[in-house]
């Protein structure tokens, strides 16, 4: 019952909330892109203080771009469908801006001392939205196995 009933909330969520959202995350993905400490040299720099291997880095940083991104074409697509139904045309224009968003996210970079862009980060931003669009219908596919009475009719 409790799943139903989240399911109904989300999709009573109000255009202009979903919306805010979505900017939201965006500008704290910019905010990240402006604040000197998230330079790849700095993050080393942590790590290495730390002990860990100079592969945690990459580790990290491609971490962080798949669920930064990940989350901002969740909430893409919950500004344009939210109950989450399988709309291949949501899901597309959520996957797509996306990765416009990481493209402008590495324009934005060119801009800011000490960082770079890349065409490899707008990839990685790309397959943490698949990633985690994938992921949000598997759990949405086994949410509906389990409680198949609550959620049956979408």
């Amino acid at each position: 019952m409790l799943v139903y009933r989240l399911h109904n909330q989300l999709a009573r969520t109000p255009l202009w909330l979903r919306i805010v959202l979505a900017i939201g995350w965006y500008g704290f993905i910019w905010l990240l892109t402006e604040w000197p400490q998230s330079t790849p040299e700095n993050t080393w720099q942590v790590i290495q203080q730390s002990g860990g291997p100079e592969e945690a880095n990459t580790v990290f940083r491609t971490s962080s771009h798949f669920f930064v991104f990940g989350v901002q074409a969740i909430l893409l697509l919950f500004v344009l469908d939210p109950t989450f139904v399988k709309d291949k045309k949501s899901i597309t224009i959520a996957l797509l801006g996306t990765i416009f968003l990481g493209a402008l996210d590495e324009v934005h970079q060119s801009f800011v001392p000490g960082r770079q862009p890349r065409a490899l980060d707008v990839f990685k931003d790309g397959t943490g939205a698949v990633i985690f669009l994938w992921l949000l219908f598997w759990v949405k596919s086994e949410m509906k196995k389990r409680f198949y009475p609550a959620i049956e009719k979408e």
